[in-house]
């Protein structure tokens, strides 16, 4: 991911770029547990690399 970065001194709340589904797993290793998406495009013809997946496994995806 581009640009990912910690956005409070405590380290609870990152921003970046979209991730990739490598970068989904990796967020996940990192012990990130829920993505928000801030895009405002319509995305319904480029959906999120895997946010149903990440939903299965315990995590949450959130479009705006």
């Amino acid at each position: 991911m581009n640009h990912f970065q910690p956005v409070d001194s405590d380290g609870r709340l990152w921003r970046g770029s979209a991730p990739s589904p490598a970068g989904y797993r990796a967020l996940a290793n990192m012990g990130i547990t829920t993505v928000v998406d801030l895009r405002a495009e319509n995305l319904s013809a480029a959906k999120p690399a895997e946010p149903a997946k990440g939903r299965a496994e315990g995590r949450t995806h959130a479009d705006p």
